[in-house]
């Protein structure tokens, strides 16, 4: 299948690379603009467009994915279906109808639990013994497509959310793979249950500080969902 990649950071690196090594085609790719990262604040390539620039394939960085122009792109390139992962924008209807197969997403949980920007971190903070990815048709509503692959995967204790980001990427790349290849013989979606759904919201900086009113165990499982960023911090009087 010819396919339009939109992603940008390492997860999504990961996948791009799985479809590379498949019988697919990734024909035309939509990535986040660089951006300013770092303490010497320099300007980034996301992973995903460094991969782009350096085999060759067609690259857009839109600062929005709303326009027409930027339909009539992917459009132009063949793409017939699109795989979403870790991009970082919603799609809209119009952009969503453009390839024959619409849009697929690797999303980093078991849905309908953990919903949202902080899947892999969410499990960890809650005690999580297992997790997964899901495959899900991309819709309007943010992770509420229909699911059409699902795959487990045990949380082993002590894991942290760097060892986990890795292994489910790995896994994400492995299943929408395996979708690909089946998707054009039909595949079976499961809806979601709206009564299973949880929230993972964006992880920001100052969760990071430690409270010490929680348990030890909550303790340690904040210190492993927060690793390596925002990393964990507690304060002694004046020195933190």
């Amino acid at each position: 299948m010819k396919v339009a990649f939109l992603g940008t950071p390492d997860f999504a690196a990961t996948a791009f690379d799985a479809l590379l090594a498949s019988d697919h085609e990734i024909v035309c790719v939509v990535s986040q603009p660089d951006r300013r990262a770092g303490r010497g604040r320099r300007v980034t390539r996301p992973p995903v467009a460094e991969r782009a620039d350096a085999l060759g394939i067609p690259l857009q960085q839109p600062q929005s994915v709303g326009s027409p122009e930027l339909r009539e792109w992917i459009a132009d390139s063949g793409a017939e279906g699109g795989v979403v992962v870790a991009f970082g924008k919603i799609l809209g209807p119009e952009l969503l109808a453009t390839p024959a197969y619409g849009f697929l997403n690797i999303h980093a949980s078991l849905l309908p639990r953990w919903r949202g920007a902080s899947p892999i971190q969410a499990a960890l903070l809650a005690g999580d013994t297992t997790t997964g990815v899901t495959i899900i048709e991309v819709t309007p509503g943010l992770d509420a497509g229909p699911m059409l692959d699902r795959f487990e995967i045990s949380i082993p204790p002590g894991m942290t959310a760097d060892a986990l980001h890795d292994a489910l990427a790995v896994l994400g790349g492995e299943r929408i793979v395996s979708v690909l290849d089946r998707l054009p013989e039909g595949i079976t979606a499961e809806v979601q249950d709206p009564a299973q759904v949880t929230r993972a919201p964006l992880i920001k900086k100052a969760d990071g500080d430690l409270d010490w009113s929680i348990s030890a165990d909550a303790l340690a499982r904040r210190v492993r969902a927060l690793h390596p960023w925002p990393g964990t911090r507690t304060r002694l009087g004046e020195l933190v």
